[in-house]
This record gives structure tokens, C-alpha cells and sequence, in this order.
């Protein structure tokens, strides 16, 4: 075993970041110095602050833009600095978008959308008069500019929408003559004659100096004015210099929760209508009636007012609309955003598209860093491949929002240690936890366990007030291992699936999370988007994007790998009925190349949520967009179908077969098909970096099996949880192939790398032993009965051993003691920086109450008679034992722990710590510490506060306390519920956060296992 300090002590860069709730700028210099030497100390790498609204704190005082928040940026930027620490800064007040104090919603920098007003015109009839306006009711909004005029025929009415007729659609525009129209209907029918305007959305966000108001995404009215108050007011000399310095300087920006509010629900731009017709070569204007949308936020399903016959036409409208708004928001603000960034040595991260009208992947490549969630993809590893695509085909920083939920004090840390598992299994290198709260703050809104900074629902509180947080260094380090082993050199991925989605579904969230994470979707062997589990139950990887990606200069077919400076796709799969005539062209020259494609028709996919799905017919029949194509896409497919390495299937069910035949296997293949292990390699300098995970965590059994891994050479295992390197004793190499045997508990995983520039000396490849390591040049293998057993060597030596083990030994006897966590002494801290403003902070202390238990089996807390069903906090587990007489220096012996309910636990043995924990696999090697007569082993336990918590009843009142402050974060909310209650959901379900109480403590079965070790 060998220790690296790189691997020992991670660099900072590597280590998970924190989303830090601020109490505005109401907290004090005290405070804010202390919690970043905390989050130093504890193992964050970084801090990602923003603005919360405080109650009790003025915002014309302390809100976002105010002296006093600018004062606290600086503080934290700089101490950040100080510690080489990274630190993002989010576009604006709150998180869900970028807003500014200088503009109103009438500026051309603000947010606008396409309204409308509408009235009929009888056939033949004429009208004459003012033009009509559009009802502006959002507080600031007071002018509105004339878009268009249309006139369309109404062609009847169908599934209770009014039907358009497209080919009777006139402009009136230029025929308004100072706001009047005077204007005669045609005698084939009625028509509607449509006044379009544009004007602001009038979306705020809180807590700000001012009002703040969300910037132009779609026009660069928007970003330049951003850049201008950012360059002349926030970055000041000092502030400017710190970033610059710090090196690891981000701009965020979470998901679009944007919202439009007049009846046209969409959004808009000044020049959208002549950018749509450079791009799209025909004019929006005739169909603009088409397009109108209830508005709304982060709508579940688009509801449209008008309808059209021609269903193929209506879709292909659609795609037009919004890849233009895809495209400029991309260069309108994502490009200049960045470009601006980087002039600073800053960089932007983002939660691309998903929450608008806009493609999910293509804006990658304008972003340096793409971040996903937990909370609303409720982290399944299919919503996660939609932004892996564009991550590792533009080299892209993969990050995580991780520990947004709706069980905020609930859950052990196990819970977002899988999460993160997952998110590491797709690609995700780079954690961003969610959230971090200093516990002072206003009187008003500050109560015990502390400060809450965001609102009592969607998110976990990391920090001090856990109890778990004793044991954070651990976690941490485990966590920046593995992201540091993650981003070494480039993915290596089996498949690209092409898909193009411009209303992505970010709304799985909801109902029992618990449940939902433990056991439905990918734990209930279910997809998505791909729901023939052939694949990866056989141990295929896979990203989505955009086929538009493709179309870039760099993207390209050698050596049997699309992309093989990237993540080296080594086939295509194409399912959705469209398929853009120009990726096609670049399809075609590839599959000339050999690039296998393969065309998979009939494939169901689910789109939206409440399980709305769509089933494709003929794969890539029609382009996706109104371009006249279709018939020349029709003739490219062709021609690439005539090729032996593009097949068509009539089934999803057939791909796993038809790949098989085209000798396109996993890099990481399984013997037998599995619904439990997630892989992911990583390749760098001729390294393979093998990540393997048991997803089923919710499992009692641990599951063994066999993984196929493409290449050979020595093979290490890496121990992320204690950061020791190991060669591994036992494998096989097999054409080309390196084998490997491995059984991980539920939700373990576990990290191998395997040198294919080193070659592999002596090793087993095959065995009956418990155990195999490699010791400098010497193999050991260990048992943990007494037996007979075999192993057959790499150069074909044969070994046959009798082994004698001692018997294990049992714990039966256990003395406990809990230290009760509950409110303690409130304490308050004053700060005056002498500018006529006195800051108050307070907090309250948790009184920690020791429970002496005495001697007891191992039982959940809540059936302690002494500690009860109300108790939160750590337990201290001791217990004695002796080795027996017949011990010897080949015996060893491992603790087992049956349970601790997936919090987490620290063993010391005869008074020292032995090896961290893995919280999974609960097992510890601790032959090291133990020593002649009598041993003691303490074993150390924490909890979450659930318990606690419920008992004071903070669960019953987080709910009113949640919406009243969501409803002021962003006044786009309340039409978010409006579109849930339309739809049949209750929108105030989200907030009804239920909990019983649950297991606490060291349960189940615990003994030491006891083996002897062999030389070989």
C-alpha cells in the first residue's frame, strides 16, 4: 500500500465548492472571516455566495447593490483569495437570474415579451380606429412598441381551440398609420386580426438595495449593460485586483427561472423578427399567432391558445422559434458574458437552457463550466447525460448543484453521498453543495439549529449544526479524490445518442424522495429518455446532445472513434423522427469514414413531466425545421444506409444485438447483465482511470461481479476514502482485456486505474481465497474461514493451501453514551463600521447533554428507554474484546458494522483512529491497533436533527415561512403556480414537507471478522 500526497491532501482545486446562503449583507466582518476559516478547515475548496432575502434585515441597508452587501462581497473575495480558496459570484440578487438596480422594465436592457391584443373581423366586414394594446398590468411596465399586425382566417375549431388557417395570413403592419388601421376583411371567412407589441416583463428579484429587474437574454441590450454597471460600480480597484488574483473566480448562473406575464407568453427580443429570418430564411411574422403561449415559469407543458391542421408545419414552427432563441441566447449573452469574464481571469458556470424555450445542450459551448442538479432532475443519471454531451464534447467543466431536496435535516449524509455517486457515474466531476448557511443572523429570522439562509425546504444545511459535521474532513477528501482522479485526462464514452429537446423536462421532482431516489426511475431499472435498459444493465455509457454539435470544425471520425480527443463515441444512435439536413451531410462523411450509426425506429421517450411521452415514428424522416429539406434529408439517410456500418432498427430492443454484431462493446462490459453497477472511465497519458458504482443502495447484500475493461497493463486500486494505492492482486487479462472480479456493498463505489504503459507482472487470476493484495513483490492472499483453497498465478503456477482461522469474535456487549443535541443559550454579536449603520446579529448555541446509557444491545435510539424518540445528536459505542490464544502475526481482523442508518461513523481502537469509514461497506481493517490482553474499540455515531426538529415542531411551521419567502425571491413564481394548478397540481404541495421520526445509532449485527493472511 502506498501513500501519495497528492492523493492524501487533494489541492484545493479539487475539493466539493458550497453554495453559501448570505443574510443579504447583514452579517458581520466577525462572522463571515470565521465560517470561510471553518469551510477552509472542514475540506471546501470553494464558496459560491449570494444574496437571500433576511427578514428582519432592511434591504435598503443590507440588500444586494447596498454598501453594506458590497462591503461583504469584498470581505469574502479576499479571504477567499487569502486561502486560495475559489469564489463565484451570481449575476445578480437571489439565484435564478442575472438583474440589475440601474435599468427599469421600460430600458431596452430589461426583459421584454411579445403580447398581444386580438379582435374578429366578420368576412367582408371592415374596421377602422385605434389600433388595440395589449393590457400592461406588471408595476414598472408603461410603454409598449407596435411588433406587428396579422390578420389570419379562422379555419374552424378543434379539440376546443380555434384553428388557423397558415396559407390566409396577411400583414397589416405598414398599413397602421398614427396607431389608426383601417382595414376590410376578405370575403372566404372570419378572421382574427392580431396587434402585437412588445414591451418589459417587469420581473424582480429579492433582496435588493432597489428593484431589480432581469435583464434582455435575447437582445445584447441585456448584457451590455450588465458589463457596464458590473465594470463601473461592483468591481472596484480592489475587488478587481482579488479576483484576478484568486484565479478560480466564477460568474454562476442557475437555472433560467424566467417568466412572462403578459397573455403572449413568449419571450422576446427587439431585432428577434429579423434575426429569425437571416437564420430561418422565411418570415415569422405570418404565423406569430401561432406561437402564443399562456404565459408563465417553468411551465411543465407549453399550453398554446391557436392551432394549426398541418401538425408537421405547427412542430417545425416551434423548432424555428426557439432554436433562434436558443442561438441568440447564446450569442447575445452567453458568448459576450463570458468573453468579458475572461478579460478578469473569471470564468462562467451555468444551468444551461433548462427552464426556458431553449435547447438544453448547444450552449455549452459558450459556457466554461456546465452544472446540473439534484432537486428538480431528482438525480437520475439520464437527466445528467443531457448536459454531459455538451461537457465533454467542448471540454467543459462538469458541475453539480447537489443536496437541493425537499428533506432539508432529514436525511444522513449517506443520502448525498449517492447523489454525488451518480452525478460522478455521468461525468460530474466538480460538486457544488447546496446549501451553506452561517447559523447568525437577524433576530427575526434566526432560531435554533441557525440561520437559514434559503428558505426551510430545498435544501440540506451543511455545516456545524449537523451533527455529522465532525466528520466532514473525511467526507470532503473522499469527495475531492475522486473528482481529482475524474478529471484526469478525457472521458471515454461507448455511445452518442443524438437529441435535439428545446423544452428540456427539469420537473422530476416531487412526491416521496425518499422513495423516489431509493428505489423508482434508474433504481427501478427505468430510463427516460433511453428506456431499453439492454444497455447499460450490459455496461454501455452514453451522453445526449444536440446534433447540431456535430456541425462544429472539430468534431470528427479517426481511428474507430468519433472525437477521440474528446470522449471518443464509438457509434451514433439516431431515434427522433427529425434530424437537421446539415448534420446529416456531416453524418454522411463520417459513416464514409466508418463511423457505425445506428437509425432505431418507434422509440419512446418521456418528454415532460407527469410521464407525458412521445413515440417517434421512422427515425430522421423529416428535418426539424420548416427549410424545405425533407426530401434531400430523406436521400443523405439513404445513401448512409447503403453502408455496411449504419444499420436500421425497427425496434429498441434490437440495439444491444445489432451492436454485438458490429463488435462495438462497453469498456466497461459486464459478464452477466446487471441493473446495480454505473461505470465511468477516464483515459490520461495512457492511464485508464475505472470508476464502478452499486447505485441499489437501499440493498442489504453486497453484489459481486465480473467487469470486462478495454485495455491491459498494471492495475491499481485506489482507496478514495483514505487516499492509499494498492496493487491489485487479483485479474485477469484477456484479448486485450483487463478482467476483474469485484463485489461492492450497496451504494459503494470504487476507483481502479489500470497503466497500459506499465506492464503487468505477477499476479492471480484466479482464486477461492476472501482476499488477494499485492505487497511490494509479494502477493498475499487472505482467509476468512479455515479451509482448503486454490489459486492459479498469471505465470500458471498453481497453489493449494489448508488455512486455520481463528473463529471471529462477537460483540455482544455495548456501552453507550449520547450527547443530546438541543437549543442552547442565544448569544448576539454587534458590529458598527462607524457609517451610521449598527448591525445585530444573533445565534443560539446547542446545548450538547450527555445521556449516560449504560450497557445495552444494539437497538435504534428511539427503543432506548434513556434517550427516546425525540433525541438527535452523537453516539459513543465501546466495547471490549480479547484476541485469542491462538492469535499469531498472520491473523487479522476487520470491524463489521451491521447498520448505522446511513449516517456516519469513526472507529478508534485501544485509543487511536483507525482508517476512515467507508459510510457503505462499514467494514475497517484494524489488525494494526490491536495489542496482547485486552482491547477497546470506541465507535462513534452521529445523526441527523430530524429527530429533534420534529419534536420542536420546526416542520409545521418551515411551510408558511417557505412560501412567503418564495413569493417575494421572484415575482415569476406565482405564475409558476398558476401553470401547476392548471395542469392539476397543487403548487402548494412542494412546501408540505412531512417526516416521522427514524433509526438512529448502531444497529444490526457487529463483530470482528477475523482471516489469516497466505504469501503466495
Amino acid at each position: 500500500m502506498k501513500k501519495y500526497e497528492k492523493l492524501q491532501n487533494p489541492a484545493k482545486q479539487y475539493r466539493p465548492d458550497v453554495r453559501w446562503w448570505l443574510a443579504e449583507g447583514f452579517h458581520t466582518d466577525e462572522t463571515l472571516k470565521e465560517e470561510i476559516t471553518d469551510l477552509e478547515e472542514t475540506g471546501f475548496g470553494a464558496v459560491e455566495f449570494l444574496a437571500m432575502e433576511e427578514p428582519g434585515a432592511d434591504s435598503k441597508l443590507y440588500g444586494w447593490g447596498s454598501e453594506e452587501w458590497v462591503h461583504d462581497s469584498h470581505t469574502i473575495v479576499e479571504e477567499t483569495t487569502k486561502r486560495k480558496m475559489g469564489v463565484s459570484m451570481t449575476s445578480g440578487t437571489n439565484w435564478s437570474n442575472a438583474n440589475l438596480i440601474t435599468i427599469t422594465p421600460d430600458d431596452k436592457a430589461a426583459a421584454k415579451e411579445l403580447d398581444y391584443a386580438v379582435e374578429t373581423v366578420k368576412a367582408g366586414e371592415s374596421r377602422s380606429g385605434a389600433i388595440l394594446k395589449s393590457e400592461l398590468t406588471m408595476p414598472g411596465v408603461t410603454k409598449q412598441e407596435l411588433e406587428a399586425v396579422v390578420a389570419i382566417r379562422i379555419a374552424g375549431e378543434k379539440n376546443g381551440k380555434t384553428c388557423l388557417d397558415r396559407k390566409k395570413s396577411m400583414i397589416l403592419t405598414d398599413q397602421v398609420k398614427e396607431e389608426v388601421l383601417i382595414w376590410t376583411a376578405p370575403e372566404d371567412g372570419d378572421y382574427l386580426l392580431f396587434f402585437f407589441w412588445i414591451h418589459g416583463t417587469g420581473q424582480t428579484a429579492e433582496p435588493s438595495v432597489s428593484t431589480s429587474y432581469t435583464i434582455n437574454y435575447i437582445d445584447r441590450y441585456g448584457v451590455e449593460a450588465f458589463i457596464d454597471y458590473w465594470e463601473n460600480t461592483v468591481l472596484t480597484p480592489q475587488l478587481r485586483k482579488n479576483v484576478e488574483e484568486n484565479g478560480r473566480a466564477m460568474m454562476y448562473m442557475d437555472s433560467l427561472e424566467l417568466g412572462t406575464f403578459g397573455k403572449g407568453g413568449q419571450f422576446w427580443g427587439y431585432h428577434f423578427l429579423e434575426e429569425f429570418e437571416k437564420r430561418r430564411g422565411y418570415d415569422l411574422t405570418p404565423y406569430l399567432p401561432l406561437i402564443l403561449k399562456q404565459p408563465g415559469m417553468m411551465q411543465p407543458v407549453y399550453h398554446y391558445y391557436y392551432i394549426c391542421e398541418d401538425e408537421v408545419f405547427t412542430e417545425k414552427l416551434y423548432n424555428d422559434l426557439y432554436q433562434t432563441m436558443t442561438d441568440m441566447y447564446m450569442e447575445n449573452m452567453l458568448k459576450p458574458m463570458q468573453e468579458w469574464l475572461h478579460t478578469h481571469n473569471m470564468t462562467l458556470r451555468a444551468e444551461i437552457s433548462y427552464g426556458l424555450p431553449f435547447e438544453i445542450s448547444q450552449p455549452g459551448k459558450y459556457v466554461d463550466g456546465i452544472e446540473t442538479e439534484s432537486l428538480e432532475f431528482a438525480s437520475q443519471i439520464e437527466s445528467y447525460r443531457n448536459l454531459a454531451g455538451p461537457a465533454h464534447i467542448y471540454n467543459r467543466t462538469y458541475s453539480s448543484e447537489t443536496g437541493a431536496t425537499l428533506l432539508n435535516y432529514m436525511m444522513g449524509l449517506d443520502f448525498y453521498t449517492q447523489i454525488i455517486f451518480t452525478q460522478f457515474a455521468a461525468g460530474v466531476t466538480k460538486t457544488v453543495l447546496h446549501g451553506y448557511s452561517s447559523i447568525r443572523g437577524s433576530e427575526e429570522s434566526t432560531y435554533w439549529p441557525g440561520h437559514e439562509g434559503m428558505w426551510p425546504i430545498f435544501s440540506e444545511r451543511f455545516g456545524s449544526r449537523q451533527p455529522s459535521y465532525i466528520h466532514y474532513k473525511d467526507w470532503t477528501a473522499m469527495i475531492a479524490r475522486y473528482q481529482m482522479l475524474l478529471r484526469q485526462g478525457k472521458p471515454r464514452m461507448d455511445l452518442g445518442i443524438l437529441r435535439l429537446d428545446y423544452n428540456f423536462n427539469n420537473l422530476i421532482m416531487g412526491g416521496d424522495e425518499r422513495k423516489l431516489y431509493a428505489n423508482e426511475l434508474m433504481r427501478g431499472n427505468e430510463g427516460l429518455y433511453w428506456k431499453d435498459m439492454r444497455l447499460q444493465n450490459a455496461g454501455y455509457t452514453w451522453d445526449y446532445f444536440a446534433p447540431q454539435i456535430l456541425e462544429e470544425d472539430f468534431v470528427d471520425f479517426e481511428d474507430g472513434e468519433l472525437l477521440p480527443d474528446g470522449p471518443g463515441y464509438r457509434a451514433l444512435i439516431i431515434y427522433q423522427e427529425t434530424l437537421p439536413v446539415r448534420t446529416a451531410e456531416k453524418l454522411l462523411a463520417m459513416a464514409k469514414k466508418g463511423l457505425p450509426i445506428l437509425y432505431v425506429n418507434g422509440v419512446n421517450e418521456t418528454i415532460r413531466p407527469g410521464g407525458i411521452t412521445k413515440t417517434h415514428g421512422k427515425a430522421a424522416i423529416r428535418t426539424p425545421f420548416y427549410d424545405g429539406e425533407d426530401e434531400r434529408l430523406q436521400h443523405i439517410v439513404a445513401e448512409m444506409k447503403s453502408l455496411a456500418n449504419v444499420r436500421e432498427a425497427e425496434h429498441q430492443e434490437d440495439v444491444y444485438r445489432i451492436l454485438q454484431e458490429l463488435d462495438i462493446r462497453p469498456i466497461t462490459e459486464f459478464a452477466e447483465s446487471n441493473k446495480h453497477i454505473l461505470t465511468h472511465v477516464q483515459e490520461a497519458d495512457g492511464k485508464l482511470f475505472v470508476y464502478a458504482y452499486n447505485m441499489q443502495y437501499s440493498e442489504t447484500e453486497a453484489f459481486s461481479f465480473t467487469m470486462k475493461v478495454r485495455g491491459v497493463g498494471k492495475t491499481y486500486e485506489i482507496d478514495c476514502w483514505n487516499g492509499t494505492v494498492r496493487e491489485a492482486g487479483a485479474y485477469r487479462q484477456e484479448a486485450g482485456c483487463t478482467v476483474l472480479d469485484l463485489t461492492l456493498a450497496p451504494g459503494a463505489a470504487s476507483m481502479y486505474v489500470i497503466d497500459q504503459k506499465e506492464a503487468a507482472d505477477l499476479h492471480v487470476v484466479s482464486h477461492t481465497f476472501a482476499a488477494i493484495e499485492k505487497e511490494g513483490e509479494h502477493l498475499q492472499a487472505a482467509a476468512w474461514v479455515s479451509g482448503t483453497y486454490e489459486a492459479v498465478l498469471s505465470d500458471g503456477t498453481k497453489r493449494e493451501i489448508s488455512v486455520e482461522v481463528p473463529e471471529d469474535i462477537e460483540l455482544p456487549s455495548w456501552t453507550l453514551e449520547v450527547e443530546d443535541w438541543n437549543e442552547g443559550e442565544k448569544k448576539e454579536i454587534i458590529e458598527d463600521r462607524r457609517l451610521g449603520i449598527v448591525t445585530k446579529e444573533v445565534y443560539y448555541e446547542t446545548a450538547k447533554r450527555k445521556i449516560s446509557v449504560g450497557e445495552t444491545i444494539l437497538k435504534p435510539w428511539k427503543e432506548i428507554e434513556a434517550v427516546g424518540p425525540e433525541v438527535s445528536g452523537i453516539g459513543q459505542y465501546r466495547a471490549t474484546f480479547k484476541l485469542p490464544e491462538e492469535w499469531s502475526e498472520r491473523n487479522g481482523v476487520v470491524l463489521k458494522i451491521g447498520s448505522v442508518n446511513k449516517h456516519t461513523v469513526r472507529v478508534w481502537v485501544n485509543g487511536k483512529q483507525a482508517d476512515v469509514v467507508d459510510f457503505d461497506a462499514l467494514t475497517v481493517d484494524i489488525s494494526d491497533l490491536l495489542k496482547d490482553g485486552e482491547n477497546e474499540i470506541r465507535v462513534e455515531v452521529t445523526t441527523s436533527l430530524n429527530n429533534r426538529l420534529l419534536a420542536r415542531g420546526y416542520y409545521e411551521k418551515g411551510k408558511a415561512f417557505s412560501m412567503a419567502l418564495a413569493a417575494n425571491a421572484n415575482n415569476a413564481n406565482a405564475g409558476m403556480e398558476e401553470n401547476q394548478a392548471e395542469a392539476g397540481a397543487d403548487p402548494a404541495a412542494l412546501f408540505n414537507v412531512h417526516t416521522t421520526v427514524v433509526d438512529y445509532g448502531m444497529t444490526g449485527e457487529v463483530k470482528l471478522i477475523t482471516y489469516t493472511r497466505i504469501e503466495l
